[in-house]
């Protein structure tokens, strides 16, 4: 018993790690959306299997500044900053759904997880195709504790991109720690450890304590 509940430690932990470590790379491909633009084209080339977020429309070069200014200031953690500049992003493009979501990851960063929740529901409205929206809706439904919600959102990421290895990461540790959906868990560890081509100690650790309760079972 002591063995799984420090392996579930060390698993908030690795959460906590990998959210600080992709921030940056995640904010800078939920750009607002002109096809292409410099933002997706920058992080897409540095970055291996992350979806790109395509809209029929273009944004002009002031506002792509404008929001490289609001991700500057979530980098330098200035999330209030962020947010207010992200604000005026949106209004000045209602149609971009990046500016949305990154005003809920500025939130979350505050633990204002209701406006997070309200800022993510508008994302999705607005692009009920943008995997990071959705991963972010799955990441804030579990916080609030809508655990069947956050499953559906991550879902429904990967039925966008199936590929989207922090989608099945995220769903891997809804249903690891809170479903206790044994198989679900491990097949998206497994995903996910095959799109990263990892050989991450942690995750070949979890992929093996669920396979040891799984036999328990049978």
């Amino acid at each position: 018993m002591q063995e799984v509940k420090n392996l579930k430690t060390m698993l908030k932990q690795f959460i906590n790690f990998k959210t600080l470590i992709s921030i940056a790379v995640i904010l800078l491909l939920t750009a607002c959306g002109s096809v292409p633009n410099k933002i997706t084209e920058q992080a897409d080339s540095a970055v291996e299997n992350k979806p790109l977020v395509k809209q029929a429309y273009k944004v002009s070069a002031s506002l792509e500044q404008q929001f490289a200014y609001g991700i500057e200031a979530m980098v330098q953690q200035d999330y209030l900053k962020a947010i207010n500049i992200f604000e005026q992003v949106a209004e000045k493009e209602p149609r971009a759904s990046g500016p949305w979501v990154n005003m809920a990851i500025a939130y979350r960063k505050l633990d204002r997880i209701d406006d997070a929740d309200k800022a993510i529901q508008k994302a999705v409205e607005l692009n009920p195709k943008n995997p990071y929206a959705l991963n972010q809706a799955g990441i804030i439904k579990r916080e609030i504790g809508a655990f069947d919600e956050a499953e559906k959102h991550y879902r429904n990421a990967l039925s966008e991109y199936p590929n989207y290895a922090n989608a099945h990461l995220n769903l891997a540790i809804l249903c690891d720690l809170y479903l206790q959906k044994i198989v679900c868990a491990k097949s998206h560890y497994q995903a996910y450890q095959e799109i990263e081509k990892s050989d991450d100690k942690q995750v070949i650790a979890w992929i093996s304590d669920l396979s040891r309760r799984e036999s328990q079972i049978k």
